[in-house]
This record gives structure tokens, sequence and C-alpha cells, in this order.
């Protein structure tokens, strides 16, 4: 996902409306600098605009991944398209 100036990868497994792309985990938003815990609250807070989502279908193998395995693999992917990590 490409938010701003930020990059960041995570697993797609979305199973919401089929007119909306999915939920974003706590620390996705944080990583793109939306965070959504204030005052120790909860804040169920979408980010609507300026948001870009790259698929890479293929890319996992039904298992659990580490956040470091997953960087690792969607930066391999997003490079391997011309993207450039910055």
């Amino acid at each position: 996902m490409i938010f701003e100036d930020k990059i960041e990868f995570a697993v797609f497994a979305d199973h919401g409306p089929s007119k909306k792309l999915g939920e974003g985990s706590i620390a996705l938003h944080r990583s793109l600098g939306h965070e959504t815990i204030r005052g120790g609250k909860l804040h169920d807070e979408a980010i609507d605009a300026n948001v870009l989502t790259i698929v890479f279908p293929g890319s996992g193998d039904g298992t659990p991944q580490t956040p470091e395995r997953i960087r690792a693999i969607g930066a391999s992917r997003f490079t391997a398209i011309g993207g450039t990590l910055s």
C-alpha cells in the first residue's frame, strides 16, 4: 500500500463487502502514519483517500509470515515491476 510518501507491505486477505477494499491492521495504519489509538482508545477510522493498493497474486503460500518476510516479499515484487523504495 502506498499512502502519501509511505510504502508498506501487508497480507491481502479481504473478505469484506464486494464494493469496499477491506480493512488494515493497527500496525499497517501506524506504518502508513495513520494512528488509530489516541488517548488509550481505538478510533475506528479508515484512510478514505489517496491510498494506492497493489496486489501481487500468488506472492503468498498460505502460511503465516513474519512482518519482515512480508516486507521482503513485497519489496521484491514491487521492485520487479519497476517500483522504487525510498
